[in-house]
């Protein structure tokens, strides 16, 4: 099992897709899920002053996937900045299986000058 994009220490705007593996003789589901970090890349005790643990980013799905697209992340209604992705394996067992990848930075909005626009106008 592993995520292989969106690589660590990547920006990414809008809706990406996650892509990776999830293969195994005992998968019943996965899914991905995220949460914010602060800069220091410790996890945010709360978000807009509710506590957070981890947000569903996919549907969970029952097939497997052999480097392909796991999920599609869509980041556009998110707060810009630091953030953590999570695979959670389930295989029928009260343990669960995760991959992690992390930090990615979410930046819907870049500076005009990151999208070739002048002020000279």
């Amino acid at each position: 099992m592993e995520i292989t994009f969106p690589p660590r220490i990547y920006v990414v705007r809008n809706a990406i897709d996650i892509r990776g593996t999830v293969a195994s003789s005992d998968l019943r589901s996965f899914f991905i899920e995220f949460r914010p970090l602060m800069q220091d890349l410790t996890t945010a005790a709360s978000w807009s002053g509710k506590k957070i643990d981890w947000l569903p980013a996919t549907l969970p799905q029952i097939n497997p996937v052999r480097q392909g697209v796991l999920g599609r992340w869509n980041t556009t209604s998110l707060p810009e900045g630091l953030y953590e992705l999570r695979v959670t394996l389930n295989v029928g067992t009260p343990t669960q299986r995760h991959v992690y990848v992390g930090p990615i930075r979410v930046e819907n909005h870049p500076p005009s000058f990151q999208d070739g626009e002048t002020d000279d106008e």
